[in-house]
């Protein structure tokens, strides 16, 4: 995946359950490619999602902040946390709109 050494962002599209179980995934990649794995992931994610109203994201001890207006740095990479597939398409669709692209891994 895309962010895993290098430090770079990775933003998980959504902020529910199917978004933190993706961060798990996500998170558990990323520490066995990365050689210290007691480095916070904070920092290191970013949920977008502007159908709910929050603005940040607890998740077990680390907090995330939840995007909401689409303004990334580029070159960003994302996966997608959202079960609903009207959602799912709609949220890919903002995400390539704002220049972000789909992590590869």
């Amino acid at each position: 995946m895309s962010m895993a050494k290098d430090g770079h962002k990775l933003v998980i599209l959504g902020a529910g359950g199917f978004a933190r179980e993706a961060f798990w995934h996500v998170l558990d990649f990323w520490r066995a490619s990365i050689a210290d794995s007691s480095l916070s992931p904070e920092g290191r994610f970013i949920f977008a999602d502007d159908v709910t109203p929050i603005t940040s994201l607890r998740i077990s001890s680390f907090e995330f902040p939840v995007v909401k207006d689409w303004q990334f740095e580029i070159g960003l990479s994302f996966v997608v946390g959202i079960g609903n597939p009207t959602g799912k398409a709609i949220m890919v669709k903002k995400a390539l709109s704002a220049g972000l692209r789909p992590a590869l891994t």
